[in-house]
């Protein structure tokens, strides 16, 4: 399968089920090209450094190597399973890169021997000492204390750690400790709280309070932007929708202010608002719009993106001293097909209902939204669009494809005129 994984295509090798919801071409349609995990490869190119040295601590099949391979001098990779391992090694002959080291070891808080588990997926392989009612396979490995193997392979600078072992994650950084101390390396890590509740018995808030004893700083990501882990709100609305939408899963510990503002700087916190220039063109279609996104968006393709749901927000600081009426120009168009012929919008406006938009074609059009500066005076510029979607369908409803995505409104661009 060939797999874009940053900006280069690879040939890459793994079992059936490896590739399962990942995005195709931007898109979750049929492809021989599919894109590999662009949110980890936003949060490489964000962090790491063409001097670094990155340890890959569960790199399955070596597309995370690959990435991490392209972006800094020395990367050195562990993946436990002996037969995701075979993958691997192959990947990374293939990838004709020769700055990757893989061992065939797991990373533990101490040197052991002990199991993975898996269903037949070996993406989702884990270490646990009881399942209850596993009966899937199992398979011996062996595993290590990361600052003993470095200390015996004499690796003295690490700047960069990726972990991601299905709710292993506290028991690898058990073993990283005189590393941690002594290099400070920012660390990317998967929050998965079914994966910490079922086969570590760990709930996710405890997850969260022995992150915080680690790192100073701790950022949850989601859809380009951040929540601060020590920010109460925050960290509520991180548990809420990681609980139930699987969000926020990728988590960034800090060891200082330097490495916190570079996080910042390419995730701004989910409850700013960004500001939004006059009589500038915004095209969904690139990353950078996400910022305007607050909520209800699916992911960016290749012509903008669509609301899911039956409410989709945008936000957007107004210029400074811009206080007259103003339109807003949203290119966009409706998910209609079949007998779902017509899609009605209601747009309210810092709680202010303006009206309602109908869409009855699935051509692109633009609409404008006149909006008074009354609506807008009381909040110090600050725009908080909301998108009410009476009848969102997915392409699974209309019998379209699999995806199960409530799509509503497609956004192309907008654009703020006076």
């Amino acid at each position: 399968m060939k797999i874009k994984i940053l900006n280069k295509g690879y040939d890459i090798i793994c079992d059936k089920h490896y590739l399962s919801g990942y995005s195709i071409d931007g898109d979750k349609h049929n492809s021989s090209v599919v894109e590999f995990e662009p949110h980890t490869s936003k949060i490489f190119k964000a962090l790491v450094e063409p001097g670094y040295t990155t340890i890959d601590i569960g790199a399955n099949v070596g597309c995370t190597l690959i990435a991490l391979g392209q972006l800094c001098s020395r990367v050195i990779g562990f993946e436990p399973n002996p037969e995701t391992f075979n993958y691997l090694k192959e990947n990374i002959s293939n990838s004709k890169l020769n700055n990757v080291e893989y061992y065939n070891l797991g990373i533990s808080d101490k040197k052991q021997d002990s199991t993975i588990n898996h269903h037949g997926n070996l993406a989702g392989a884990f270490v646990s000492e009881s399942v209850p009612g596993f009966h899937g396979i199992s398979t011996d490995i062996h595993m290590v204390n990361l600052d003993q193997f470095c200390e015996n392979k004499k690796i003295q600078k690490i700047d960069f750690i990726k972990i991601d072992v299905e709710g292993y994650e506290l028991t690898a950084l058990a073993g990283c400790k005189e590393i941690l101390r002594k290099n400070k390396p920012i660390c990317l890590l998967e929050m998965n709280h079914w994966c910490l509740n079922v086969f570590q018995r760990t709930s996710l808030p405890d997850f969260i309070d022995s992150l915080k004893k680690i790192f100073p700083f701790i950022y949850a990501i989601q859809d380009g932007k951040s929540a601060n882990l020590f920010n109460e709100e925050h960290i509520y609305t991180v548990l809420y929708e990681n609980t139930c939408f699987f969000k926020w899963v990728d988590v960034i510990g800090c060891f200082n202010e330097q490495q916190a503002s570079k996080v910042l700087a390419n995730f701004p916190p989910f409850d700013a608002i960004a500001s939004l220039p006059l009589n500038t063109k915004v095209l969904f279609s690139h990353d950078e719009a996400r910022k305007y996104l607050k909520s209800g968006w699916s992911f960016a393709e290749s012509w903008g993106v669509w609301s899911e749901g039956k409410q989709s927000i945008v936000t957007f600081q107004l210029p400074n001293n811009m206080m007259n009426d103003f339109e807003l120009n949203v290119e966009g168009m409706p998910f209609l097909h079949g007998a779902h012929q017509i899609l009605h919008v209601d747009v309210v406006i810092n709680d202010k209902n303006i009206g309602r938009i109908t869409y009855d074609s699935s051509k692109v059009v633009k609409k404008r939204i006149k909006i008074p500066k009354e609506a807008v005076s009381s909040k110090k510029g600050g725009v908080h669009i909301q998108f009410n979607i009476d009848n969102p369908k997915s392409p699974a409803e209309l019998n379209l494809s699999k995806d199960g995505r409530a799509l509503g409104l497609g956004i192309v661009s907008m654009q703020l005129t006076e």
